[in-house]
């Protein structure tokens, strides 16, 4: 049965306040060469001077106490700044930088960092070709046959193959888990939750301890089926008011303690009006525009009626009748009220039931209680009930001062309203939750997600523990291995290694143009000495590539042991500087071909069995980055753009990145072959195809025009360079348009220019 074999740790870059970056936290790939390219400005040249502190060797030409107050971000409260490289979760390199202290603070460094950058060349090599320094007595262990290491090797490689073994075993029932979460709840592949679930994250150096805000997984995926079976358009509780429920306890208390006397009205007219008061107000009411007959029988009023009419007047302008009218009001008032407040009752009791049901769609509510609003305006209904018995009271003894009864009025509303306004909130937010719920369905899967890796862990710990264990052997039994290794063992001469390396590279480059005499250890120009002095008579871009080439050869003073020469991590800060097009290209295939036999020899080859240094390169150069792109120097999905952002930037991965040339060279293949028409792009696309040939293939022809001219006198191609200067550069409104026939005829032309200087280019259009 074939087994499946563990992912290999992404490197990971994180940064804090270095330069302009605020913020960076990007995982890159699991390869082992990578390239960050990135626009001036972006942060690259302080991403640069981080990495080369991760070296733990001192720089001569730096004061390391000066480097945090020219790295760490002027936006740093703290005047701190960190950097950090990882894979997976391992930390393989760290530095924190104090400005205000002016310390560098270095974790241990998994790798031997070798960085090539500007500060590299001012210590090493600028102004020193005459004479580089040759006092290396730095020695190489190179080991011999030993037996207590070959048995020590044999346990490593059979205690490995058992990690690997068992390590694979869970990695495979972690991913099966891992599979079995994304059906259940329906994940997407792109939750940032779900892609971070990694079983490297019970391996890192601490031991895993699970959140303590995890939920139980089966609780979460019995709330999300719960979830899914939430109705398309339920009833949603609304909002209670509780205004106007509450009586002018002023006026009511005004008119109970209110004495009023007796009117003098007979006592047959004051129970005729107090059986029926309205009737008698409405009739005096019609009698005032109507003084001669009577408005209900429309008789003539006589004399005996006139003074029963009087009398009613009397009764109802006296104070009693108008303080019993006011009690009666505030009566009705108290009723009216008290039917309101049943109608809010019945109310609330069903918003709160519409809460009840929808909350448990929702994990995020499920635990929240409404506040019951039944049993305050049941309390309020009470009171009511008793201030109006006390109001009955009164009406039967106006001459007698009566107290409000004991009540909670005042407490009662504060009480209620403070219950309405924590009702409203947990309607709005569910009605917020129904509305919107993708939101709901991301909290469970993420939460899924936690639940998951502390659900794993729980159920896996005495596997996991044991693979932990056994990794800590592997690791001590290493060490053993590695400092037997130092001390046991034959050694050779670094310096002979350097002079070895550093003449092959001089070929690589320059053939026999210039060599290195090992005696004076200067440069030379065909074994003889420069009388100027190299330092002033090799160009810049010169300088630059020799300086490349004794970097490379400076490995060998990096590495104690055979062994070391695996751990090496070489950082390439833009190499490119003021370099030719045929020396950039150099450069790329120098890192394209670079290779480390067993014993540590550098070669330049492809032989599969050899181990190609890590390494990570940074550039500002498009032209360098176009040719480590299209040469595979670096694999695609090893190439990625450092991105500006506001606060945090990141690191876009340009595997789907077209180069600009290879879409221009698409473009016009596809006009040539009668599958598109031209466009307003074509004519620049032919123009910088057509440049692109000249620059790399003929940098020594000065300027665009003699290099088409060469095209027509020595290859016969006629290229249309009136047209492209048209419809590259503009033309007038005025003009007449080209034909479309004659840029198809100038791309078919700028083929031919392809297919003469680099034909294997048109491959990428086929």
């Amino acid at each position: 049965m074939s087994t499946i074999k563990a992912a290999k740790p992404k490197l990971r870059v994180s940064a804090k306040y270095i330069g302009p970056i605020m913020e960076l936290e990007a995982e890159l790939s699991d390869r082992p060469q990578h390239l960050i390219f990135a626009r001036n400005g972006t942060g690259k040249s302080f991403m640069a001077r981080a990495l080369r502190l991760l070296d733990p060797v001192k720089n001569e030409s730096e004061d390391e106490a000066e480097i945090p107050s020219i790295l760490v971000s002027e936006e740093a409260v703290d005047h701190q700044g960190t950097f950090a490289l990882f894979e997976g979760n391992e930390c393989i390199g760290s530095i924190g930088l104090n400005a205000h202290a002016g310390s560098v603070n270095r974790s241990k460094p998994s790798y031997i960092y070798h960085v090539f950058s500007e500060d590299f060349i001012e210590a090493h090599v600028r102004n020193r070709l005459h004479g580089l320094d040759g006092n290396i007595t730095h020695e190489i262990i190179v080991g011999k046959e030993n037996t207590e290491i070959d048995a020590k090797n044999k346990d490593l490689s059979e205690l490995q193959e058992e990690v690997e073994k068992k390590r694979t075993n869970l990695v495979a029932k972690f991913d099966a888990g891992k599979a079995k979460l994304k059906s259940d709840f329906n994940i997407t592949g792109s939750l940032g939750s779900f892609k971070q679930l990694n079983s490297e994250v019970y391996f890192s150096e601490n031991k895993y301890v699970g959140s303590e805000n995890a939920k139980d997984l089966s609780g979460l995926l019995k709330q999300y089926n719960l979830y899914k079976s939430l109705p398309t358009d339920p009833e949603l509780p609304q909002e209670i008011e509780v205004t106007g429920i509450f009586p002018d306890l002023a006026e009511i208390g005004e008119a109970l303690h209110r004495v009023t006397s007796p009117s003098s009205v007979a006592a047959q007219f004051k129970k005729r009006i107090q059986h029926n008061p309205n009737f008698f107000q409405s009739g005096l009411e019609l009698l005032k525009t109507e003084d001669t007959s009577c408005p209900f029988c429309t008789q003539g009023i006589n004399e005996t009626a006139l003074q029963a009419i009087d009398a009613y007047t009397q009764f109802f302008n006296d104070e009693e009748a108008k303080h019993t009218n006011q009690l009666n009001r505030i009566r009705k008032q108290l009723d009216q009220i008290t039917d309101i407040i049943q109608q809010k009752r019945s109310a609330t009791l069903k918003e709160k039931l519409r809460f009840n049901e929808l909350k448990k769609f929702f994990s995020s509510v499920s635990d929240e209680t409404s506040v019951d609003l039944s049993t305050l305006l049941d309390q309020l209904i009470e009171t009511l009930k008793c201030v109006k018995a006390v109001v009955e009271t009164k009406l039967t003894g106006l001459g007698v001062e009566v107290d409000l009864p004991p009540s909670n009025f005042t407490m009662l509303e504060a009480v209620l309203t403070k219950a309405v306004e924590e009702n409203a909130k947990l309607y709005r937010s569910i009605s917020s939750l129904v509305s919107n719920s993708n939101s709901e369905r991301l909290l469970i899967q993420n939460g899924s997600c936690a639940a998951f890796t502390s659900d794993f862990a729980e159920k896996n710990d005495a596997a996991i523990q044991e693979i932990r264990q056994l990794n800590v052997e592997v690791t001590s039994l290493f060490f053993e291995i590695e400092i037997l290794q130092k001390t046991h063992g034959d050694s050779g001469s670094a310096k002979a290694r350097v002079i070895e390396t550093f003449k092959l590279l001089l070929r690589n480059f320059f053939a026999d143009t210039y060599t290195f005499d090992e005696t004076s250890f200067s440069v030379r120009r065909k074994d003889t000495e420069i009388a100027r002095g190299p330092d002033r008579t090799l160009s810049d871009g010169e300088k630059s590539v020799i300086a490349f080439c004794y970097y490379i050869a400076r490995i060998h003073l990096r590495v104690e042991s055979i062994e070391d020469y695996k751990k090496l991590f070489l950082i390439v800060d833009d190499p490119v500087s003021s370099l030719s097009f045929d020396y950039i290209y150099s450069i790329a295939q120098c890192l394209k071909y670079l290779r480390l036999a067993d014993d540590g020899q550098v070669l330049m080859s492809l032989e599969p069995q050899l181990s190609r240094p890590k390494m990570l390169i940074l550039t500002h150069n498009n032209y360098f980055y176009n040719v480590i792109s299209t040469n595979n120097v670096v694999k695609s999905n090893g190439l990625f753009q450092l991105l500006a952002g506001n606060p945090k930037h990141q690191l876009s991965n340009q595997k789907a990145f077209a180069t600009p040339h290879v879409l221009q060279l698409r473009d016009i293949y596809e006009v040539s072959k009668g599958n598109k028409p031209p466009d307003h792009t074509t004519p620049n696309s032919i123009r910088s195809v057509i440049e692109g040939m000249w620059k790399f293939c003929r940098p020594d022809i000065q300027d665009f025009e003699a290099f088409v001219k060469i095209l027509i006198s020595d290859h016969k191609i006629e290229i249309k360079s009136v047209l492209l200067n048209d419809l590259c550069h503009g033309g007038k409104f005025s003009d007449p348009p080209h034909q479309e026939a004659e840029i198809i005829e100038a791309a078919v032309e700028a083929l031919s220019v392809v297919e003469k200087f680099a034909e294997g280019q048109l491959k990428l259009c086929e």
